[in-house]
């Protein structure tokens, strides 16, 4: 769903505490791109297939 944030599944079985360095992972970096100006990577957006580049313009 455009305008959303993807939906991140965190599976800790031995509980060690993963999920947490995760989400203070996600808050550094969207800190860090705020500070840097990159603000705009942290909000998804949606592309027209017109816009997007093609799999052969890739390579």
């Amino acid at each position: 769903m455009a305008g959303c944030p993807a939906a991140r599944v965190h599976i800790d079985p031995a509980n060690d505490g993963s999920e947490t360095v995760s989400a203070v992972a996600d808050h550094v970096r969207a800190e860090f791109l705020t500070r840097i100006g990159l603000h705009d990577l942290l909000t998804p957006t949606a592309r027209s297939i017109a816009t997007a580049p093609s799999i052969a313009s890739l390579s």
